[in-house]
C-alpha cells in the first residue's frame, strides 16, 4: 500500500537439537577416561605437599595421611586405565 511504512517480518531462530547416540563402549570410555583425570587432578593438588616434605618442611607423621591419600588416588588410576585397556581390547 503507497504511503504505508512496513515492518519487516522478525526472524525466530530456534536452536536445532541434536542427540547422538553413543554405544556401551563410548560411555564407559568416557567415564574411564573422566575418573582419570578427576583422580590426576586430585592427585595433583596434592603435590604441594609432597614437595614440602621432600624439602623437609613437614614431617613424616605429617605427611603420613597425604601419603596414603595419593597412594590410592595412583592406585584408582592404574584401575581405570587397566579398565580402559581391557574395554578396548574387548573389542579388538
Amino acid at each position: 500500500v503507497e504511503g504505508k511504512k512496513y515492518k519487516p517480518a522478525e526472524t525466530i531462530v530456534e536452536p536445532i537439537k541434536v542427540y547422538i547416540k553413543y554405544t556401551k563402549q563410548e560411555v564407559l570410555e568416557k567415564e574411564y577416561n573422566q575418573k582419570i583425570e578427576e583422580y590426576k587432578r586430585m592427585l595433583t593438588e596434592t603435590d604441594y605437599k609432597a614437595i614440602k616434605y621432600a624439602e623437609g618442611w613437614i614431617s613424616e607423621e605429617e605427611y603420613t595421611y597425604t601419603k596414603s591419600l595419593r597412594q590410592s588416588y595412583r592406585d584408582k588410576i592404574n584401575e581405570y586405565q587397566e579398565l580402559l585397556l581391557n574395554l578396548t581390547n574387548e573389542t579388538k
